[in-house]
């Protein structure tokens, strides 16, 4: 019959074996950064991309058009991809129309818009402009403010 022995093992944590050394650890810390960077890319990028297609898809020019344009920004405090639009355009041979709107693109819905409808020999300060925000009507105020006012809360943080 066989007795059972007992047998006793060491094992000793040689150097770099078990545990990281200072390089390693700085190594994979700075592979951390850089997938921390790129995810906090990530979500800029799908608005710049996504941004140009909502656009492309909601609006389109039309012969009174003389001006239509977007810029799209990223929102990382309130996590929102936004595109602000303007669009130009001639409604009589005397009259234009200036539109500024700020978009959620993923949500669809407007969030700002300005707009002026003024003669054409008329000076854009002398003429009244609609600017509501977020639902809320600004009634005593200029368009160049609106405007200032729109990009200020949707385009710049």
């Amino acid at each position: 019959m066989l007795k059972p022995v007992a047998v006793r093992l060491r094992i000793r944590a040689g150097r770099g074996t078990h545990s990281p050394t200072q390089k390693q650890t700085k190594s994979l810390q700075a592979k951390l950064e850089v997938r921390s960077q790129t995810e906090a890319l990530a979500p800029q990028a799908k608005c710049a991309t996504d941004a140009p297609v909502w656009f492309s898809v909601n609006w389109r020019r039309d012969k009174n058009t003389f001006l239509l344009d977007s810029l799209s920004h990223y929102s990382k405090s309130v996590n929102k991809c936004f595109v602000l639009v303007q669009h130009n355009q001639i409604l009589t041979a005397d009259h234009v129309s200036k539109t500024v709107t700020v978009h959620e693109v993923y949500e669809n819905i407007e969030r700002a818009s300005v707009r002026l409808t003024r003669q054409r020999s008329e000076n854009d300060e002398k003429a009244a402009a609609t600017c509501t925000i977020d639902g809320d009507k600004k009634d005593t105020i200029s368009f160049q403010a609106c405007v200032n006012l729109i990009y200020s809360s949707f385009m710049t943080n």
